[in-house]
């Protein structure tokens, strides 16, 4: 008997019937309109479009650029006012660029209030120690100058030549007037004897002559770089103006007081030759009288004479005073141009935004 039967067939029998059984499904199977053909079309473009290529079929510089992680606009700002930032406080030693020129309308480019108010009080701080350093090592000679000074004020009253009495009243308060004068301008040459200076004055000087170098430094390449003009520069610039004025006011104090003695001194010399007016009418002897006249003409007054008070044990103090009067409009118009210059450049930037 055999073992297939029509419920279950012979492989052989069953493949042809599959086959046409399979050829019949496909068949009977709707075909595409152009619609549907057209849209599997496009599916069939876009997955191509959307699925990643292999690494094999990029450049790698393409393939690094895609996979760099892209920061955010906040922290790319946020770096742009940091780089901002470490560029004002070195922007001075930029060649080209930098400083209130270049970003006039960034406020982080200015000096702030709180800025302002630091250096103000630095200056003052700055200006009170100056004080105090010129009071510590020229304070005793200013007031020795003070002190000469009245004492020459008041000698011609105290030591009067008398001429309505005898002969020896009036030689006699001449040699009075001659010895004592000569104490006086004595004591003047001993306490203000600056052949020899000590280290600490020396080391000062030099270093007035350096920041007023510098000063002038920073004048120049202020005017020929306008760009260089930064916070920075301008709180230093700020500070050493100050430092070289004050310094500089506090000289030229000095030099008044001293000059003052040099005047003072011709004065009481003068006022010994005008006594000749009155002498001269007299029957005295006056050998004397003109000997202790000439004598005191040749010590103190010009041309024979140098001075009283010699800087440095070389400069007389009324030539300085002479040469800065008389070169005082072209140094002061040299030092003061720049600075007016540059507030008013600065006037002109901080006036665009008030604080």
């Amino acid at each position: 008997m055999s073992r297939y039967t029509p419920e279950k067939p012979s492989p052989l029998a069953r493949h042809p019937l599959t086959r046409s059984r399979s050829k019949d499904h496909l068949n009977t199977k709707t075909p595409l309109t152009p619609l549907q053909h057209l849209k599997r079309k496009f599916e069939h473009e876009l997955e191509k479009k959307v699925k990643a290529p292999k690494r094999d079929e990029i450049s790698p510089v393409l393939y690094n650029l895609r996979n760099t992680p892209v920061k955010t606009l906040k922290e790319k700002q946020q770096i742009l006012v940091e780089k901002h930032n470490d560029t004002k406080q070195r922007c001075d030693q930029i060649n080209i660029g930098g400083g209130i020129s270049l970003w006039p309308q960034m406020e982080n480019m200015r000096l702030t209030e709180r800025e302002i108010i630091r250096l103000l009080l630095s200056c003052i701080c700055l200006v009170f120690t100056l004080f105090f350093i010129f009071h510590k090592f020229h304070g005793s000679s200013l007031s020795s100058l003070k002190s000469f000074n009245q004492e020459l004020k008041r000698f011609s009253l105290r030591h009067t030549v008398v001429i309505d009495q005898d002969y020896k009243t009036f030689r006699n308060s001449i040699m009075s007037w001659h010895q004592d004068f000569r104490i006086l301008i004595r004591r003047i040459e001993v306490d203000f004897d600056m052949s020899s200076l000590s280290p600490a004055y020396q080391i000062f000087l030099l270093l007035y002559v350096v920041a007023i170098i510098v000063l002038v430094y920073f004048l120049v390449d202020n005017i020929f770089s306008k760009n260089k003009l930064s916070p920075r520069r301008i709180k230093n610039w700020v500070r050493l103006l100050v430092l070289v004025s004050t310094w500089s006011l506090l000289i030229s104090y000095w030099l008044t007081c001293a000059y003052r003695l040099e005047q003072l001194v011709h004065n009481n010399i003068l006022r010994l030759s005008e006594v000749m007016g009155d002498v001269i009418e007299t029957e005295f002897n006056l050998d004397i009288y003109k000997n202790i006249l000439t004598y005191w003409r040749t010590k103190c007054l010009l041309p024979t004479s140098h001075g009283i008070i010699l800087i440095l044990g070389a400069v007389p103090v009324r030539d300085v005073v002479f040469y800065l009067q008389y070169y005082s409009i072209p140094i002061l118009t040299i030092i003061l141009t720049p600075i007016g210059k540059l507030i008013i450049a600065l006037i002109d930037i901080y006036s665009i935004k008030t604080f």
